[in-house]
């Protein structure tokens, strides 16, 4: 078994006195996908924000055997790619100055290197968004606005990229474009974490998959043990019916129970 790249044990987090975490642990190694599900309000957007260090807890997140809060602000940034839920857009800047800002950590806003501008191509190429690059950041769609803010979380080459629904707002195509493109960044070592609604989606990508309901961890395993009939019933509420989609027993919920 591969060692633990990513190592989170979190006893409590909360918002003002409200509390939204308890008892999180897990550890993942490099070069993983793992997709974290569970109903709305279950605390997915809280734990994702607290292993990127976006808010205090009871606890600790380790990175590469490190902790995370000894980690200067550049570094972290570095080190945690972080494509945020809905995929917020605040300036009218050209979408190619949108993705250059994931290599801010690296080049602390001086010229960008040839490094930089390689980074930047990729990412570019590997979001299908050549064509968006001179426009607006402000005047894209949903779905154009949410590859381009995934290119620049891809940018940075982080270890670590988290994201938080990156298929949301995107056409079945570009869903499966996504996923297939964070099944490709895992595949070349990195560790990737992503929120996802879509439970079959869920199951068809992820090497693992963490439930989380009421704010802790139900459930951690691959999305076949994960995903069984009792836990769809007690954490979701509904059934659903079994597909084989390349060669994975895929959930297609069916019915609200």
């Amino acid at each position: 078994m591969s060692p633990p790249f990513l190592e989170v044990g979190i006893a409590a987090a909360r918002i003002g006195r409200r509390p939204v975490l308890s008892d999180v642990s897990f550890a993942l190694p490099a070069g993983s996908l793992t997709v974290l599900v569970g109903p709305n309000g279950a605390g997915k957007t809280s734990l994702v924000r607290a292993i990127a260090g976006l808010m205090p807890v009871d606890g600790q997140v380790r990175i590469g055997g490190q902790a995370l809060g000894d980690l200067s602000d550049r570094a972290r940034a570095r080190a945690v790619a972080v494509l945020p839920q809905g995929h917020p857009v605040h300036w009218p800047l050209p979408v190619r100055d949108v993705v250059a800002l994931g290599r801010f950590p690296h080049s602390g806003g001086g010229p960008l290197t040839a490094a930089d501008r390689a980074a930047i191509d990729r990412a570019v190429t590997e979001t299908d968004i050549s064509a968006l690059l001179d426009r607006p950041a402000t005047a894209l769609s949903g779905g154009e606005r949410a590859r381009v803010m995934l290119a620049r979380a891809m940018a940075v080459e982080a270890p670590l990229l988290i994201a938080d629904e990156p298929v949301a707002a995107l056409d079945p195509r570009h869903q499966l474009a996504v996923m297939a493109l964070l099944s490709a960044r895992a595949a070349g070592g990195s560790t990737v974490i992503a929120v996802l609604h879509d439970l079959a989606l869920a199951a068809r990508h992820a090497d693992r998959i963490l439930m989380v309901a009421d704010g802790r961890l139900v459930a951690d395993g691959p999305p076949e043990d994960v995903l069984d009939d009792a836990r769809l019933a007690r954490v979701f509420g509904i059934s659903a019916r079994r597909l084989e989609i390349g060669g994975r027993i895929v959930p297609v919920p069916d019915r609200a129970l």
